[in-house]
């Protein structure tokens, strides 16, 4: 056990959101405002099934994933497809990705530990706190999961195949890039990204590296990362997907995440199976 408290089986239990993991206790903060890493969607150690060199999706071999940032953001006003992956460079739905990877991170702190989404093995709690025209989905606390979820017409999705955020208290005085530097490098660990839709592979999900910096969330008393409540600076780096509505009837999404952290080459791992029926409006 470390300063922080935690067991390294706890420390692993407790990273990945979008599936990674690192030290959590980072040097940014102090006493309960010490920075915690923690992904969203904890992963678990498995072997590797990533094809050939275990090259994360959309890199070369032997090259690190593609790095966020760069790029101008466009907004789309041609509406999409049923079920298409909006490009990472467009502002669709009411934001860009790096906008919507904060929102999602506010949504996952607002909710207690107990009752989480990410801790849902069955799609009961898919509803909780969902409002707007986007639609979050989440990872897992450790291993698969299948859910079965039931979702009104008209709702695009965000979600996060593998992701990780840092936070520290609001006023603190951290400067945000100092926050986001080893949400990059965490992100950099990846080996593998995988997601379908409908049994349809994406590719080159490289391309869908995003990061946000210096934004505000109020994180819940009870929350999973075990921290005291109240206002936080957070900042996130993660391979995020925005898909358009589905249209109405039954679909599948599916994604996995791997990543090679700095513990000792251990690996981890996130997949989830949406099985979700779009009723009609």
């Amino acid at each position: 056990m470390d300063s922080s408290g935690y067991t390294p089986r706890r420390r692993s239990a407790l990273l990945l959101i979008a599936a990674l993991l690192l030290v959590a206790c980072g040097p940014f903060g102090g006493d309960s405002a010490q920075t915690r890493a923690t992904p969203a969607a904890k992963g678990r150690a498995g072997e590797q099934q990533t094809g050939k060199n275990n090259q994360a999706a959309g890199t070369k071999p032997g090259s690190k994933a593609q790095k966020p940032g760069g790029g101008k953001v466009v907004a789309t006003s041609v509406p999409l497809p049923p079920g298409k992956v909006v490009p990472v460079r467009a502002a669709a739905y009411g934001g860009s990705y790096d906008e919507w990877s904060a929102r999602w991170w506010r949504w996952a702190l607002s909710i207690p530990e107990r009752g989480h989404p990410i801790a849902d093995g069955t799609g009961a709690r898919c509803g909780v706190k969902q409002k707007g025209n986007v639609w979050f989905l989440a990872g897992t606390f450790g291993g698969p999961a299948t859910r079965t979820c039931t979702i009104p017409a008209g709702k695009a999705f965000f979600f996060p195949i593998i992701n990780i955020v840092f936070l520290d208290r609001d006023g603190a005085g951290v400067k945000p890039q100092r926050l986001l530097a080893p949400a990059q490098a965490a992100m950099d660990g990846i080996t593998s990204l995988e997601l379908s839709v409908d049994g349809k592979a994406i590719r080159k999900l490289g391309r869908y590296r995003a990061d946000s910096s210096g934004f505000r969330v109020t994180v819940v008393d009870g929350n999973f990362l075990r921290q005291s409540g109240g206002r936080y600076i957070g900042a996130t780096d993660g391979y995020w997907v925005l898909l358009s509505p589905l249209a109405p009837g039954k679909h599948t999404i599916h994604f996995r995440g791997v990543t090679e952290t700095n513990n000792a080459g251990a690996i981890f791992e996130t997949e989830v199976t949406y099985r979700l029926t779009v009723r009609r409006s």
